[in-house]
């Protein structure tokens, strides 16, 4: 049975207020974590949001390493 990931990953968009929240297996790196986000909005449509938002973001990298 797969676990689910534990470490939170922290990235803050100044620009739109927004506060990202990335859950992955191990800590990730700068790009990594611009990468989960980037990968996010691409999938929302990138709908808009709110000033003070927090999304919650589920990664899988670093889960067979």
């Amino acid at each position: 049975m797969i676990q689910t990931p534990k470490v939170r990953n922290i990235y803050h968009d100044q620009t739109h207020g927004v506060r990202y929240e990335v859950l992955s297996y191990r800590p990730l790196t700068k790009g990594e974590l611009i990468l989960a986000v980037r990968m996010y909005l691409a999938q929302a449509k990138a709908k808009r949001l709110k000033r003070g938002a927090v999304i919650q973001i589920t990664s899988i990298i670093g889960y067979n390493e």
